[in-house]
């Protein structure tokens, strides 16, 4: 049996707090997402789809932040 003398190369995987590294290419692309998404939330053609599915308008988000969900506190009870 003979044993290769190359070394074996495993795969290098990034920390998890690493952020990834983004191209300008990829920051147009994720800049035009968000717009279309501000757009989108919140238009009558979309709380028309949330109805065929059993929600309102009433069930899009108030506008509350993490931070003040991980305090126990939304919009309402400021």
């Amino acid at each position: 049996m003979t044993v290769s003398s190359r070394p074996i190369h495993t795969r290098h995987l990034p920390s998890p707090t690493t952020p990834p590294s983004s191209s300008p290419n990829e920051q147009a692309s994720v800049n035009a997402f968000n717009v279309a998404l501000k757009d989108c939330l919140g238009s009558e053609e979309m709380v028309a789809s949330l109805g065929k599915n059993g929600f309102s308008k009433a069930s899009l988000p108030d506008g509350t932040r993490t931070a003040e969900l991980c305090k126990g506190r939304s919009k309402a009870e400021m």
